[in-house]
């Protein structure tokens, strides 16, 4: 576990990978982008 929200905080995650992790959900209507990759970090294996 990286980082720990309810789930009417997601907007307000911090994490890199929360953050990426939401940003690969596809929105209703939108346009379809490629989704985006993560670059892993040493400091995310803490």
């Amino acid at each position: 576990v990286v980082e720990q929200l309810r789930a009417s905080e997601l907007s307000q995650a911090q994490h890199p990978y929360t953050r990426g992790l939401l940003n690969c959900m596809p929105k209703i209507g939108a346009d379809r982008h490629p989704l985006p990759v993560l670059d892993r970090k040493p400091e995310w294996a803490a």
